[in-house]
């Protein structure tokens, strides 16, 4: 897959092509993982332990957030198993990203790229509720920050907090993004030293 992204990526006249085929490589192997990423078998075991007779544990304190909760509750109530929950979170993820990299990248491919090299068994394959928001919350913050919308992306960054907290690093980074370069630089080096 790494070989496939990094031959694909060059600049040419077939990019939208690429970046689809190799977003499509990216979810196939989603599709067929088993047991990648040190948080797999604890999400399975979180999946296993919602009864779909018993919401007290959906409104419970502890464990994950309360939309994971949810979501997890609608595949089973279908009759899914972890497999394809897990493979449709994936799934949701790499085409938001997809999206993003399309609409705001100039080389697409070589974006998507980038993110499998750096994030893809980070995000996708193994924290995945993070991965999940901060797929979705990516897209989202990037239009909403074009259209210059704080609000709508407030409400977003919230909603996408109730599948995992790191969400809300976008309602900060909406604004440290229109400082100037100098106070950006300058927080980046305080990031560093803490």
């Amino acid at each position: 897959v790494y070989f496939i992204g990094l031959i694909t990526s060059p600049e040419n006249k077939n990019k939208l092509f690429l970046t689809y085929l190799f977003s499509f490589i990216i979810i196939l192997l989603a599709s067929l993982r088993y047991g990648v990423g040190p948080d797999y078998f604890n999400y399975q075991y979180t999946f296993n332990s919602i009864e779909i007779s018993n919401l007290d544990y959906l409104f419970s304190s502890g464990g994950n957030e309360i939309l994971f909760k949810l979501i997890i509750y609608f595949f089973k109530t279908l009759g899914f198993g972890y497999d394809f929950f897990n493979f449709s979170l994936a799934l949701v993820s790499i085409i938001f990203l997809t999206r993003s990299y399309i609409r705001h990248s100039f080389n697409p491919t070589f974006s998507l790229w980038i993110f499998f090299c750096s994030f893809y068994f980070v995000w996708i394959m193994s924290g995945v509720r993070q991965g999940l928001a901060l797929s979705i919350g990516t897209y989202y913050f990037l239009n909403f920050f074009q259209a210059k919308k704080p609000g709508k992306l407030i409400i977003v960054t919230l909603i996408l907090s109730l599948i995992h907290a790191s969400a809300i690093v976008y309602i900060p980074l909406y604004y440290f993004s229109k400082l100037k370069i100098k106070y950006i630089n300058a927080l980046f080096l305080i990031s560093i030293i803490i």
